[in-house]
C-alpha cells in the first residue's frame, strides 16, 4: 500500500514534469506535525534555484520560485481526490517576485479515511522487491554471561529482521555464538578439575562470569594447569572424544543462559558458532592463496586491503586461525552456499574497521560482488550509565543482562502496584497476573527506550526515565493502548471479552463504510497519524533507524490522548464512526509494536 507521502509525491511529480516539460528532478515532500496543514514542499525552491542561471530549462514565463509554485499547484488542484487545498508559503519578508515559496498541502478527509479503510481491513501491503536477507545480531561468548552491551545488538537484529520479515523479504536471523578458540583449552581443564562427574550430570553454573574468571585465574597462576589447558586445546582441535565432551557440555550450559534471556527478550533467532566455519577455512585459504592475495609477514598468513596498513590475520605463526578467517569463511559461506542478496551485522560501532576489511578481501577474492550483492555493518553506540561510564549494580558492579532485566521488571512492579492504589483510577489488574503484567511493561520499556535512540549514537540509560509513565516511554503507550482497548471493551458491555468488540465493528465497518466520517481537528489529526505508519515503515527500510517507528507509535499515542480529551465516544451520536477511528489506531499500534519487538497489553 502507497504511503500519503508517496501518492502526493508522484502527483507532485506529475505536475511538475507537465509544468516545466523534459526536467527531471525528484520530488520532496515532508509531514507536517505541529501545523495546521498537513504535508509541504520545497520542490519549487530547488527547481528555481537548480535552473535560473541554466539556459532553456524554465520557460520564460516561469522566471520566479513565485510562478513556479503557483503553476504547479494550480496544475495538482485539477481534477484531483488527494488535496482540499494548497497554499503557498513565502520564506521570509522580501518581494513576492525575489522570495523562495514552499507549498503546503491541505487533505481531503476522503484521502485520510481511504487509509483508515484500508487498516480495518488490514490491506497491508508493500511494493518492495522481496530479497533473501541474512542479519547476524546478539552473538555472546560462550562461559561468559550476556551483559548490557549485548542488549542493542540483539533488540536492533530482532526488530530490523521483524520491519524486513513484515515487508515481505526472507530473513535468516543469525546467532554468530563465540564458541571455539584457545580460551576453550582453560575452561575444559577446570570443568574437569571443579565437576569431574560433569558427563553424568551437568553442573549447575549459574555465574558463568566467575567459572570463566576462576579459569583464567589458574591458568595465569599455575603452570601444570596451564599446560594442560594446552593439551585440552590441542585435543580439542583434534577432535578427541573427551574434550568435545566437555566443550558441548560448557556450551549446553551457556545456551540454557543466554536462551533464557532470550525467552524474555521474545528474541527468535539461530545459533551458528564459530566452530561451525572452522572445516571451511583451510580451503579458503588455499583458494586465496592460489589467487595470490595472502601476503607472509612475520610467519602470519595476511591479507592487506587497500588503504590500510593493518592487515586481516587469516592464519597465526603457530598455525591457529582468527576472528578474521572465521569472518571470512562465514561471509563465503552466508553468499556462495546459502546464497543470499543481504548481509547485515550489528556490532557495536568499534568493529567498523574490522568489517570493512572483511567486505573489501570478500570482494578482493571474489567471494561476493558489491554490484549485484550487499555487505552492511550497522554499527551501534554504547549503552551508559547516567554518569556517562558503565552501567553498575547498587553494589557498584557491573550489571550483567539478566540483572538488567530482574531490575527493570522490579521496578515496573513497584509502579503497578502504585497505579492500583491510586483513587478513581479505572484499572483491570485484578484480573491479571501482576507479575506478568509487570515483566511485559519491563521489557516494552528496556526495548522503547532503546529503539527510539540514533543507533549509532551512544545514550545514557536510566530506568527513571525508561520507566516514566508520562513521558515518551514504553510504559506510556503501553497504558494509551490498553486505554483504547478498554474503551473498545466498554461499548459493548454484553460481549465476553475485546475479540468480540472488535469483530463487531470490523464488520459494522465492512458493511457500511460510510459510517466512518471524519469531523473534529482531534479525529483528523489521529487518523492522519494512523496513516503515517506507512511512511515511517518506508523511512526505516533506508537506512534501518528504528525511531522512526517508534517517533510515529508515540504521535499516535499522543493524538488519541487529545482525542480523548474533547472526543466523547461512548453513548455520543458518533459513537460508531470513532469505534471505528480507534480500533484503527489499536490495530495500527499493535502492528507497531511487534514490530519493535512490544507486547500489547489489554488489560492494566
Amino acid at each position: 500500500m502507497a504511503s500519503i507521502r508517496s501518492i502526493i509525491s508522484s502527483r507532485l511529480s506529475h505536475s511538475i514534469s507537465k509544468v516545466i516539460p523534459g526536467l527531471r528532478t525528484k520530488a520532496i515532500v515532508n509531514p507536517e506535525h505541529q501545523a495546521n496543514w498537513h504535508y509541504s514542499s520545497p520542490s519549487a525552491i530547488q527547481i528555481f534555484n537548480q535552473n535560473k542561471k541554466k539556459s532553456g530549462v524554465l520557460p520564460d514565463s516561469l522566471d520566479s520560485c513565485h510562478k513556479i509554485a503557483t503553476e504547479i499547484s494550480a496544475d495538482l488542484m485539477n481534477d484531483n481526490n488527494v488535496f482540499e487545498k494548497v497554499e503557498l508559503a513565502q520564506l521570509g519578508r522580501g518581494p513576492s517576485e525575489k522570495s523562495p515559496f514552499f507549498m503546503n498541502f491541505f487533505l481531503k478527509t476522503s484521502c485520510i479515511e481511504e487509509v483508515i479503510k484500508k487498516t480495518i481491513a488490514e490491506e497491508v501491503s508493500f511494493s518492495t522487491e522481496p530479497s533473501k536477507i541474512l542479519i547476524d545480531f546478539s552473538s555472546p561468548n560462550i562461559a561468559k554471561n550476556m551483559h548490557v552491551g549485548h542488549l542493542r545488538s540483539t533488540i536492533i537484529g530482532d526488530s530490523i529482521s521483524r520491519v524486513l520479515e513484515f515487508t515481505g523479504n526472507d530473513v535468516q536471523r543469525i546467532n554468530h555464538i563465540g564458541d571455539w578458540g584457545t580460551q576453550f583449552g582453560m575452561l575444559i581443564t577446570h570443568l574437569d578439575s571443579a565437576f569431574p562427574n560433569y558427563l553424568d550430570e551437568v553442573p549447575s553454573i549459574d555465574d558463568l562470569q566467575s567459572f570463566y574468571q576462576e579459569a583464567k585465574r589458574k591458568f595465569d597462576q599455575d603452570p601444570k594447569f596451564q599446560e594442560r589447558a594446552r593439551r585440552a586445546v590441542v585435543n580439542l582441535q583434534k577432535g578427541e572424544q573427551k574434550e568435545i565432551s566437555a566443550w558441548k557440555v560448557i556450551c549446553k550450559i551457556s545456551k540454557v543462559q543466554y536462551d533464557n534471556i532470550y525467552k524474555r527478550l521474545d528474541i527468535k533467532i539461530k545459533d551458528v558458532g564459530e566452530s561451525f566455519y572452522n572445516d571451511m577455512i583451510p580451503s579458503i585459504i588455499s583458494d586465496l592463496e592460489r589467487k595470490k592475495i595472502i601476503v607472509e609477514s612475520d610467519g602470519c598468513k595476511c591479507i592487506f586491503v587497500k588503504n590500510d596498513e593493518i592487515p586481516l590475520i587469516i592464519r597465526k605463526s603457530d598455525g591457529g586461525y582468527t576472528y578474521d578467517s572465521t569472518d571470512l569463511a562465514a561471509i563465503n559461506y552466508r553468499f556462495n552456499q546459502l546464497g543470499v542478496d543481504k548481509i547485515i551485522y550489528l556490532t557495536d560501532i568499534g568493529q567498523r574497521d574490522h568489517f570493512t576489511k572483511i567486505f573489501k578481501a570478500a570482494h578482493m577474492s571474489g567471494i561476493y560482488d558489491p554490484k549485484v550483492q550487499t555487505a552492511t555493518h550497522l554499527g551501534l553506540g554504547l549503552m551508559r550509565g547516567d554518569d556517562g561510564g558503565k552501567i553498575k549494580s547498587r553494589s557498584g558492579e557491573s550489571v550483567k543482562l539478566n540483572e538488567l532485566l530482574d531490575e527493570a521488571t522490579f521496578r515496573a512492579k513497584e509502579i503497578l502496584l502504585e497505579r492500583q492504589n491510586l483513587p478513581n483510577t479505572h484499572n483491570d489488574l485484578e484480573k491479571v497476573d501482576i507479575n506478568d503484567i509487570a515483566e511485559k511493561i519491563a521489557m516494552n520499556s528496556i526495548k522503547y527506550f532503546d529503539l527510539k535512540q540514533s543507533r549509532a549514537s551512544s545514550y545514557k540509560f536510566s530506568y527513571d526515565r525508561m520507566l516514566d509513565t508520562k513521558g515518551n516511554t514504553g510504559v506510556y503507550i503501553t497504558y494509551m493502548y490498553a486505554r483504547i482497548c478498554s474503551i473498545i471493551r466498554r461499548c459493548y458491555p454484553k460481549d465476553s471479552n475485546l475479540e468480540d468488540s472488535v469483530s463487531r465493528i470490523r464488520e459494522e465497518f465492512l458493511l457500511s463504510p460510510s459510517l466512518l466520517s471524519l469531523q473534529t481537528p482531534e479525529e483528523i489529526s489521529l487518523c492522519l497519524a494512523i496513516a503515517r505508519f506507512y511512511e515511517s515503515i518506508e523511512d526505516t527500510l533506508i537506512d534501518y533507524q528504528l525511531s522512526k517507528i517508534c517517533d510515529n507509535l508515540y504521535n499516535i499515542s499522543v493524538k488519541f490522548a487529545e482525542f480523548y480529551q474533547t472526543n466523547k465516544v461512548l453513548n455520543h451520536e458518533n459513537q460508531t464512526s470513532r469505534l471505528i477511528i480507534l480500533l484503527a489506531a489499536k490495530l495500527t499500534m499493535e502492528r507497531q509494536m511487534e514490530l519493535l519487538g512490544m507486547k500489547s497489553i489489554e488489560n492494566i
